[in-house]
């Protein structure tokens, strides 16, 4: 089943490296980069329809749990899964509440994420 797959980060080498596994593990999914960035407008970027979300927690001046809450609004059908290099119990209760469907840690294997997007 091909899947339209959105990936928020804001480091260039993290959404290279995450985006290509995604696409080596599930060749048919369509993955889309988004590098956060001041003043990057993220509903402006983000294809028609969406499956899959993979937001960070900490974006340039925003928090990932800010933006989960407006994508959990706009996509209500769509998995979204925040992610986080420092994952905390208090981070997993922020995107829970914004409206995360799942929540991981960055330090997982990288098929380890790919797989669970699928």
């Amino acid at each position: 089943m091909r899947k339209n797959v959105v990936i928020i980060d804001d480091d260039e080498v993290t959404l290279h490296v995450v985006s290509e596994s995604i696409s080596f593990v599930h060749p048919d999914y369509i993955v889309s980069k988004i590098l956060v960035r001041p003043g990057t407008d993220v509903v402006r970027l983000l294809p028609a329809r969406v499956d899959v979300f993979l937001v960070d927690s900490d974006l340039h001046f925003t928090t990932g749990p800010a933006v989960i809450r407006l994508f959990a609004k706009t996509y209500p059908k769509a998995r979204i899964i925040g992610w986080s290099a420092d994952l905390t119990s208090e981070k997993v209760q922020t995107f829970q509440e914004a409206g995360a469907t799942e929540v991981t840690e960055k330090k997982g294997s990288v098929d380890g994420i790919a797989n669970l997007v699928g």
